[in-house]
């Protein structure tokens, strides 16, 4: 038991190399433009939100194992669904929950996938899933980026 602990928390976060560098910068640099545009615009209301869009995604990219990378995968999407639904117009709250709701849909699939692998003698760091667990994370990617057909939020 001690053991699998251990492995679920080893490697915490990764220090980027090459491109993860590059995708932690460009993080970095659109956070700082939006705070600075949200400030210019005086939406001070929706600074915390993005805010903790853009840590998450730096904490995806940075992710050193599948757990670490789904739960950053579920900061994204709530700080999202939060943006949408601070709008208040009707039609974006609407969208805000149609949100959310593919959101959880995608987080189950990949929980799925992170079980398959690991029950199939993968560990939690990352590394190519076992392919029983693909096609599950799949189904979860498409549903993150509202791929066709399930663009319809």
């Amino acid at each position: 038991m001690t053991g699998n602990v251990y492995r679920l928390f080893t490697p915490f976060l990764l220090t980027p190399r090459g491109l993860e560098q590059h995708i932690l910068w460009l993080f970095v640099f659109l956070l700082i433009m939006n705070v600075i545009h949200l400030i210019q615009q005086r939406r001070q209301d929706l600074l915390v939100p993005v805010i903790i869009h853009g840590l998450g995604g730096m904490a995806a990219v940075l992710a050193g194992n599948l757990i670490i990378l789904l739960i950053s995968w579920e900061v994204l999407s709530f700080s999202a669904f939060s943006l949408l639904w601070l709008n208040k117009e009707n039609r974006a709250r609407r969208a805000a929950v149609q949100y959310l709701l593919m959101q959880v849909g995608s987080a189950v699939f990949f929980f799925i996938a992170i079980a398959i692998h690991v029950q199939n003698g993968g560990t939690y760091t990352l590394e190519i899933l076992h392919p029983s667990s693909q096609p599950f994370l799949l189904i979860a990617v498409a549903m993150k980026t509202a791929s066709v057909p399930l663009h319809f939020w």
